[in-house]
């Protein structure tokens, strides 16, 4: 077979589709979401639009549905909106889970973090009361081995790190 650029393209989407499925658990990509550097979103999405109008290969259908078995042709309209962006509570997280991964602690302060620190405090208020989804408090407690769902003290000067074996107070300057 002779190589063409429009299946070389493809053959990058449908590796990168394969990879964000491994990672996310699904193939709902966001419109502008970046897989090792190619455009995966809008790949996604114009291989949407060429189903609708009749113009995808048979052949690309089916290596999608290969990868991605249950892919969803026609996500329906709130999809755009539902996806663009990853929703709150896992971008928030990530984040947090960037930040022990850093600072080796989950206590963020509220002059330098302030939107993840109040996204926290309601994780821990929502929590107490009841109010938390069990699979979130599943996916904190997964993500942050050790988080502390009940703080009771915290000063600038105080800084709790959380690891597994054991609590270990620093103080800071």
């Amino acid at each position: 077979m002779e190589w063409s650029p429009i299946e070389a393209r493809f053959d990058r989407g449908l590796a990168a589709l394969a990879a964000y499925l491994a990672r996310e658990g699904h193939a709902d990509v966001p419109l502008d979401h970046r897989e090792g550097g190619f455009a995966l979103g809008p790949w996604v999405n114009n291989c949407r639009a060429s189903q609708r109008r009749g113009s995808l290969a048979a052949a690309h259908r089916a290596a999608i549905e290969r990868v991605a078995p249950g892919f969803r042709w026609d996500p329906g309209r709130d999809h755009c909106r539902r996806v663009r962006r990853v929703p709150g509570f896992e971008r928030n997280l990530r984040a947090v889970v960037a930040f022990a991964a850093r600072e080796g602690h989950t206590r963020l302060p509220q002059k330098t973090e302030r939107r993840l620190a109040l996204w926290v405090r309601r994780q821990r208020y929502l929590r107490r009361h009841g109010e938390l989804p069990a699979e979130r408090v599943g996916a904190i407690d997964r993500a942050l081995p050790g988080f502390d769902w009940s703080p009771t003290s915290w000063s600038p000067q105080r800084v709790t790190l959380e690891t597994p074996a054991e609590r270990v107070p620093v103080t800071g300057s």
